[in-house]
């Protein structure tokens, strides 16, 4: 396919090279700069064009590997640290990604990219001031950089400036009106403002533009969910609190379980009281409840959407199903033990109520199961989800054994669930 590639010297190889990466054709692109490096194991051009054919084949580990050479090549060209910057914000590591960023704009500060995807990780790092100071700093060196743009568009509306925000995202939009990232932008901005339609708009033409635009994906699918109100309003309310510092989440975490405890306490001790307080609540454990449960349901959902079962992964498709499965059943157990014709009533009931609770586990849990992971974050949930499991058909056999296992799984799911809000507030 390629062997005309022995006839044209290294300037074509990277042309062809470069060419390629703008046609979304990765891997190609790989075998043509490659070709340039078996001429010349230190080409830094080569290198560069290596890494983003390597991140677009999501090797971010070999693309920071590679470009790392070339910065040994050629430590003065700030491009490549931006290039190295973003293969460490792939990896979500953003301090490495800023200090590289820093680099690259003391090497270079007149380009907008630079400051582009700076502010994004400030966004990201819920700095939304720094995130707009560098947008700013971005525009002043490019008034019409689409990344310092969507970035300025996002960091206004997070400061809930949203006058400013729209003006900035009709700017954005006039400048490019085919450009994927800033459709995508205009979506998110609107889903986080529950305008779910507006924001399913913007996903779809961002998908049009590039249909591989992950972006626009999870958007889009964010927006599909939102059509089921629990989850919209959970969405909204996880929004809002992530927006918060890690300080304020767990003080607000605390502090709400603090007054329900204080509001069960007045109603235990005064009668006239709990017309009004035990539907306070009633509210929230079904939200608490909700909010475990709605994001799985929302995935079970999106299973009989026309276009949403498309975007459903082969571990969300598992989690939902076996979420709704364990609801079901659980409830339908718990109803069954209050029957007239009811067996062992109490073993009905406790087997539903594991059941039913097992929705938790199983909404943070990873399919297939890593085996061979340490990771605490794959092995709780899986452990949690077994001990309930055995517990049930225990308690049929040995009731002093399954009592036992089921004292277990009920005190692992109670230091689960604080556990699992470290993970999501620390995430």
């Amino acid at each position: 396919m390629f062997q005309y590639v022995m006839n044209v010297n290294n300037d074509q190889l990277l042309e062809r090279a470069n060419l390629l990466l703008a046609q979304g054709r990765s891997k190609d692109a790989e075998y043509f700069a490659r070709q340039v490096l078996e001429n010349d194991p230190e080409d830094d051009h080569a290198l560069s064009l290596l890494t983003r054919a390597f991140y677009g084949q999501k090797k971010t580990d070999e693309g920071i590997e590679t470009i790392l050479r070339a910065i040994q090549v050629e430590p003065e060209k700030s491009y490549y640290f931006y290039l190295l910057a973003f293969g460490y914000y792939q990896k979500h590591i953003r301090f490495a990604a800023i200090e590289n960023l820093d680099t690259a704009i003391r090497l270079n500060p007149y380009n907008a990219e630079y400051f582009g995807l700076l502010a994004f990780i400030f966004i990201e790092e819920k700095e939304y001031e720094k995130a707009l100071l560098k947008a700013d700093e971005g525009l002043a060196a490019d008034a019409e950089n689409s990344t310092c743009l969507n970035a300025k568009a996002r960091a206004l509306n997070k400061l809930k400036r949203t006058g400013e925000a729209i003006e900035a995202i009709e700017n954005s939009l006039s400048k490019e009106p085919d450009n994927e990232m800033t459709h995508a932008t205009v979506g998110w901005n609107y889903l986080e403002r529950g305008q779910h339609k507006k924001a399913n708009h913007h996903f779809r033409e961002a998908l049009r533009i590039s249909p591989d635009y992950g972006s626009a994906r999870a958007g889009l699918k964010e927006s599909l969910k939102s059509n089921f109100l629990p989850y919209k309003w959970i969405m909204l309310f996880g929004i809002w609190l992530s927006e918060k510092g890690k300080n304020f989440q767990w003080g607000f975490t605390i502090s709400v379980l603090i007054i329900v405890n204080i509001l069960r306490s007045i109603a235990s001790e005064n009668a006239f009281t709990r017309i009004f307080i035990v539907p306070v609540i009633a509210l929230y454990f079904i939200f608490v409840a909700f909010s475990w449960i709605a994001n799985p349901v929302a995935n079970f959902f999106l299973l009989f959407h026309k276009d949403g079962k498309y975007s459903v992964t082969k571990n969300e498709k598992i989690v939902s199903i076996a979420v709704v499965t364990a609801m079901v059943i659980g409830f339908s157990l718990i109803i069954a033990s209050y029957l007239p014709a009811a067996g062992n009533s109490d073993n009905l009931l406790y087997s539903g109520i594991v059941l039913a609770t097992l929705v938790i586990p199983f909404g943070q849990m990873q399919f297939p199961v890593d085996f061979k992971s340490r990771s605490l974050q794959m092995w709780y949930p899986f452990l949690l989800v077994i001990t309930g499991i055995l517990s049930i058909p225990l308690m049929w056999i040995n009731n002093e054994a399954g009592t036992f296992l089921l004292v277990v799984y009920a005190v692992a799911l109670f230091a689960f669930q604080w556990v699992a809000n470290s993970w999501a507030i620390n995430r």
